[in-house]
């Protein structure tokens, strides 16, 4: 597992948000937070200090100023508050010092984005640029959100698939978003409406993903050939040997792909990770699958969505158990009413009907992805009707079971999220 946290810096004054250039701002943060870390990882640009990192954890900035602390690799979920505690120990003597504070927010709770500057990444003048043209959110995801992102390891689309099916389901239940632009959010998920109306070329579901027939050279086919939006050429050799101004090797591509920006040959790692980061999918390929549903978050929080993603069987191969017997996801159902617990038996009720499987007990003993039900459906009040089918279930989920059920002879499938009744 790998998790990343992003906190929104705000005055203590007024809770106002802390920009990078102000005197004792975020780069007078990242300069005192320096020492901590090894001196051959900063990342400078611009004659500006803008990232940090040794062994366990880095340090870097999001647009406006959010800072990110990248935890792992992590083995366990349990290894994630020990290495954030020293970040936190660290970095939070230099805050008080400075006049502000951390806050874990999914947007910023007074400054509107017109009042906050980019950080002197260069490539954040061209997306802002492009960004604040072609959808409604733009500087507003740039300047003033934040999030918590969770990475793990694959072998197979299969984990693409389920972590894009249950991001925003497990997004509701961490949501974390109390004011936008100044006012109470008047948006249930409004992470989820800004990705969505941000830049259809480049968010939401990637695309054919839930077609069994999608492959990694699909994937890699949409992102070549969208615009970059800006290309980074100071790691491609025939550009930096042609002499080429730093200006000229970062510079915007809003019409140019990759296949147009880089020489026709195989891509070095650097070319690639650069590409890919102008991608911002739900669910995105690096060298590893990053889940990007959530805000930020506390960590006490953030301990229970690692948690729930280590549970889901996405790195122990149940996620391929699911999607072989369950084809595809054709309706995600989520579960929102109680019905009575049935001695040992777990029950709860879809939106039109109730499922009975084992209980999670039950299911350990069991060690197995897979159960039998029966699914009563109700069609008034004095009807049902009984109906036979299969149960994958995917994990304990902050308390819930996840579930993909299957109809026998029917062919339908869905996700379900059930609450256990005691």
């Amino acid at each position: 597992l790998g998790v990343e946290i992003e906190h929104l810096p705000v005055h203590d004054a007024d809770d106002t948000a802390v920009s990078y250039y102000e005197p004792n701002g975020i780069e007078a943060f990242l300069k005192r937070l320096a020492p901590y870390y090894d001196e051959s990882k900063e990342y400078w640009e611009n004659g500006h200090l803008v990232g940090l990192a040794r062994e366990g954890v880095a340090v870097s900035l999001e647009p406006g100023g959010q800072v990110e602390a990248s935890i792992g690799v992590l083995h366990e979920p349990g290894d994630l508050n020990g290495l954030y505690a020293d970040f936190r120990c660290e970095a939070d003597p230099i805050l008080e010092e400075l006049g502000f504070r951390f806050v874990n927010y999914g947007y910023q709770p007074k400054s509107s984005f017109v009042d906050v500057p980019v950080n002197p990444k260069g490539r954040y003048d061209a997306m802002t640029d492009f960004l604040g043209r072609v959808g409604q959110f733009g500087p507003c995801m740039m300047r003033c959100s934040a999030s918590t992102q969770v990475s793990i390891d694959y072998v197979d689309e299969n984990k693409m698939r389920v972590g894009t099916a249950i991001g925003p389901i497990l997004a509701w239940f961490f949501r974390n978003t109390p004011y936008f632009e100044g006012r109470l959010n008047p948006y249930p998920l409004l992470r989820q409406r800004m990705w969505d109306y941000l830049d259809f070329q480049r968010t939401n579901v990637t695309p054919g993903l839930f077609d069994q027939r999608f492959g990694w050279e699909d994937y890699a086919r949409d992102v070549l050939s969208t615009p970059l939006m800006f290309a980074d050429l100071t790691h491609t050799p025939e550009a930096v040997e042609s002499g080429l101004s730093r200006k000229e090797l970062h510079r915007a591509a809003f019409r140019e792909n990759a296949g147009e920006v880089y020489p026709d040959r195989e891509l070095n790692a650097y070319e690639i990770n650069h590409i890919i980061s102008t991608h911002f999918n739900d669910v995105r390929l690096k060298n590893f699958i990053e889940f990007r549903h959530w805000d930020s978050l506390p960590i006490e929080r953030v301990e229970r969505l690692t948690e729930i993603i280590a549970s889901l069987g996405l790195e122990t191969g149940g996620s391929r158990a699911c999607f072989e017997s369950a084809g595809k996801i054709a309706v995600l159902y989520c579960i929102h009413k109680k019905l009575p617990q049935r001695r040992g038996r777990y029950t709860a009720l879809l939106r039109n009907g109730g499922l009975r499987g084992d209980s999670p007990e039950e299911r350990k003993r069991r060690k197995s992805a897979n159960a039998d039900f029966r699914l009563s459906v109700s069609h008034s009040d004095t009807q049902h009707s009984l109906a036979s089918g299969s149960l994958d279930f995917l994990g304990d989920a902050g308390g819930n079971l996840l579930v993909v059920i299957r109809l026998h002879g029917e062919g339908s499938t869905a996700l379900g999220l059930g609450t256990q009744v005691r």
